[in-house]
């Protein structure tokens, strides 16, 4: 019975697991680079590469101040081994997803078991958001970025030694901000939040947190400081001012909408059923942490 039952989990994980590199990779370059932001760092990415600039961003003979380089760094890539069409263009973004759900995979493995952890890659892997609007189909830098955010949360949940967990969750925060700078915000304060949930003398958190902040200075400074020695006040207003507080705290760039938007956009039914199942998960957990009186994780929840 056991074998039977091993034998079906092993067709079930390669039935899934072809249905997610076809969802992946099938017709990655069928069509042009269609939306905005995929054409742009398209260019950019060609720009780099015939200017020889590996430190800028450049548009139109111009740098393009709102981003680092580093999340266009895989496409820069993609384009000297491919050459420079939709297939490159778009191929990291699918592999970065894969690192995505291999990730999903692993947590929920973790703390659930195996026919959970393909339930939740069958999730993410069917949602429109993840794989079409800026997702892992598309030229985009979102792909990336969740990579990193996501590896911060793994690099938490799974590694067991406390220093080394500390350590590579500021690693992957401090890639995640070199991405998108301020979206790493919150994860990093839920994090640091969590440090202390336990006593952190005893885990060696601090240990952890000051090796992980001097990383942190190593991985993020010498860029930004290079940037304001060369180009000084240009830098500061349209990169720091403009693309971490406007940005992040106006509405601009056509962005307009009302202050529900983005629930309303997740709850609405172009996004797949699984959106019910994750606001019953998240009444579960609310219930189990209060009848358990485990204030400190309702607080994080």
């Amino acid at each position: 019975m056991n074998n039977y039952l091993i034998q079906q989990k092993i067709i079930l994980k390669l039935i899934i697991t072809v249905f997610v590199l076809y969802v992946m990779f099938y017709n990655l370059g069928g069509h042009c680079l269609e939306d905005w932001d995929e054409a742009f760092y398209a260019v950019m990415a060609e720009t780099a590469i015939k200017n020889n600039n590996y430190l800028f961003l450049e548009y139109q003979n111009e740098i393009h101040w709102s981003k680092t380089p580093f999340p266009v760094y895989p496409m820069m890539l993609s384009f000297k081994l491919l050459g420079v069409n939709e297939i490159s263009a778009r191929i990291p973004s699918a592999f970065f997803a894969l690192g995505i759900l291999l990730q999903i995979y692993y947590i929920t493995k973790h703390y659930y078991g195996d026919i959970e952890a393909l339930l939740a890659v069958l999730i993410a892997i069917t949602s429109e958001q993840f794989i079409f609007y800026h997702g892992l189909k598309t030229a985009n830098i979102e792909s990336i970025t969740l990579f990193f955010l996501t590896g911060s949360i793994s690099s938490w949940l799974l590694i067991k030694n406390h220093t080394a967990k500390i350590i590579t969750t500021i690693m992957f925060l401090s890639a995640t901000f070199m991405c998108k700078g301020p979206i790493v915000l919150i994860p990093a304060i839920i994090l640091f939040l969590s440090c202390f949930k336990e006593n952190p003398f005893k885990n060696n958190y601090l240990k952890g947190l000051t090796i992980g902040f001097v990383i942190a200075v190593l991985t993020i400074l010498p860029w930004y400081i290079y940037a304001i020695k060369l180009h000084g006040d240009i830098f500061i207003k349209n990169h720091i001012i403009y693309n971490f507080l406007q940005r992040y705290t106006e509405g601009i760039e056509g962005n307009y909408g009302e202050k529900m938007y983005f629930l309303k956009y997740i709850l609405s039914s172009k996004h797949f059923i699984w959106n019910g199942a994750a606001i019953l998960s998240v009444i579960y957990f609310i219930k189990l942490y209060i009848d358990q009186k485990r204030l400190s994780d309702l607080v994080i929840l």
